[in-house]
């Protein structure tokens, strides 16, 4: 098992072997902290889960942004030597925190891939939203992060183009 959160989770239960049972209790545990299991008393989950993708960059990519960072860059070496980066790790160091946001939308006070309708939010707000992480992060690295929403109904709009350009 490679996924952090659901390790710690389990030893926190003290569940060594786990049963299938333990591990849906668990991940839907490690969800609904990240307000990502709907919940009508919790406004964070008013979302469509995870909006941008983590990117994948080359080792060269991975430095350039370490050196802007000033930081070590979390991720993932995959095996053509890449290196997949955490969105939520790029999107809050472009400065965009969780809790970030406008009268009807914003991000989660959670979680900083989940983009969310506070009360009123219309598609627009949510893809103008959107448009504004996706060129923070942009602006900020040079990383061009990929929506993980299909959008339907939008076809000749054009912050949704933008969203969905992978590069200039």
């Amino acid at each position: 098992m490679s996924y952090p959160d659901l390790i710690a989770e389990l030893e926190r239960r003290a569940v060594s072997s786990p049963f299938p049972i333990d591990v849906r209790d668990a991940v839907l545990t490690i969800r609904r902290r990240k307000g990502m299991v709907l919940d009508a008393s919790d406004p964070d989950t008013r979302s469509v889960g995870s909006f941008f993708m983590n990117p994948v960059v080359t080792l060269d990519d991975r430095e350039r942004i370490a050196s802007t960072a000033g930081d070590a860059v979390p991720g993932f070496t995959m095996a053509d030597g890449r290196v997949k980066i955490p969105a939520a790790w790029l999107i809050e160091r472009s400065g965009v925190r969780k809790g970030t946001g406008e009268r009807t939308v914003g991000l989660s006070t959670k979680h900083p891939l989940a983009i969310v309708n506070r009360g009123g939010a219309t598609s627009r707000d949510v893809i103008g939203f959107a448009v504004r992480v996706k060129r923070a992060v942009l602006d900020w690295c040079g990383v061009w992060l990929r929506p993980e929403p299909v959008f339907v109904g939008l076809d000749e709009n054009e912050d949704v183009e933008f969203l969905q350009k992978a590069r200039a």
